[in-house]
């Protein structure tokens, strides 16, 4: 199939829009789906995706359920594993839209927590779930596989929070812990197409991955890249480590970067991340 023939939106199981930003390039190596962090959307990474066109790779970035130009109330999911299925029905149209080469999941923050947990699902002995789809690479940029509190614990801590899941509250960080570059500060807070919210659900199936995810990391099936930075106040670094750490040494890479702020590949000294990808 043509990649020009790929639709800029999809639709979940449940009918809802998901939003899908598409870089391609003419003759691609492959594919990466690209999943961007809580709060935000696909757009964002424009110069990430141009980056790995320029390495030869199509991107496939959407907008989460409740971000961006998707469907859904901001920051809120209908049913516990809507991102999950949600991915799975993005990685469908990759497939079908790329079907040579291999296709690779790229998640940041709140995205990689998402696409560490779509790859766990390979582990052996593999998970038989509706969602699980094979993938052939994960690359992560700082995975919330141990969000800090303050990032979860106005949802998880509000009153009636968990008997109220639905009810989305402010998510309790300033932009400033994400990037050391005011521009980017400043586009994040003009930009009309990110919020600040997060429901009790989304927060309560976030803290739900990581323990997922390391419990089935030694039988990990996938060669994996780990980014992330030692300086971060939005994710633990030690919880990118660990997982790192528990699984096979010959499926795992891992690159540091002392300095940077959490918002990566987008700080002022991105380049010397985006030569690890």
């Amino acid at each position: 199939m043509s990649h020009k023939l790929l639709p800029s939106s999809i639709h979940a199981r449940d009918g809802l829009t998901l939003h899908l930003s598409h870089w391609p390039v003419t003759t691609p190596k492959g594919v990466v789906v690209f999943l961007h962090g809580l709060t935000e959307h696909g757009q964002r990474y424009k110069e990430l995706g141009q980056r790995l066109n320029a390495l030869g790779w199509s991107v496939l970035a959407p907008d989460m359920r409740g971000h961006g130009l998707s469907g859904g109330p901001r920051g809120g999911m209908s049913r516990d594993d809507d991102f999950l299925h949600d991915l799975a029905a993005v990685i469908d149209v990759a497939r079908s839209t790329y079907p040579q080469g291999p296709l690779v999941l790229f998640g940041h923050s709140t995205g990689g927590a998402l696409a560490t947990r779509f790859a766990a699902a390979q582990a052996l002995p593999r998970e038989d779930v509706a969602w699980a789809r094979p993938i052939d690479g994960l690359m992560l940029s700082v995975p919330a596989l141990q969000p800090t509190m303050s990032l979860v614990q106005k949802a998880l801590l509000s009153t009636m929070g968990r008997l109220i899941q639905d009810v989305a509250v402010p998510v309790a960080f300033k932009p400033e812990w994400s990037s050391s570059d005011p521009a980017v500060i400043a586009e994040f807070n003009h930009d009309p197409l990110t919020h600040t919210k997060i429901t009790p659900r989304v927060a309560l199936f976030l803290a739900g991955l990581a323990p997922v995810v390391m419990r089935r990391a030694p039988s990990w099936t996938i060669r994996t890249l780990m980014l992330y930075t030692p300086d971060d106040r939005l994710v633990v670094p030690q919880g990118c480590e660990r997982f790192m750490a528990a699984m096979p040494a010959d499926l795992a890479t891992t690159r540091a970067f002392p300095g940077l702020l959490h918002d990566m590949l987008r700080e002022p000294d991105r380049a010397r991340v985006h030569l690890a990808v």
